[in-house]
């Protein structure tokens, strides 16, 4: 058992190492750009690729399979957008809290 608690204590060091790295190398711009990935989803399904307006008058359908895909597509993105940025969020927490530490070992009190 305390094998296994220690692998397991390994194992969540591990993700917060991971998602730590994550925040020093991209900052919230992971954040953004899959944000941004959802507006090209949509031009990629739903307009050839291209964005252009084109016949602006042409009917298009769609499926509801297709539309069901996208919407699933959509909330997949949103939902990991929002974790990430949570995630992040408690870094910059993480980043504020050693700052007081640091600034309290040197006799300066906030």
């Amino acid at each position: 058992m305390s094998y296994s608690i220690a692998d397991l204590q390994k194992e969540k060091q591990a993700v917060f190492d991971e998602i730590k790295g994550l925040y020093e190398s991209q900052g919230d711009l992971m954040v953004i750009e899959i944000l941004k990935s959802i507006y090209l989803s949509f031009i990629d399904r739903f307009m050839d690729g291209n964005g252009n307006l084109g016949d602006a008058d042409e009917e298009v359908s769609f499926t509801r399979r297709k539309l069901f895909d996208f919407a699933g597509d959509i909330y997949a993105k949103i939902e990991a957008a929002s974790y990430l940025k949570s995630a992040l969020g408690h870094f910059h927490r993480i980043r504020d809290l050693e700052s007081r530490i640091e600034l309290a070992k040197k006799g300066i009190l906030l």
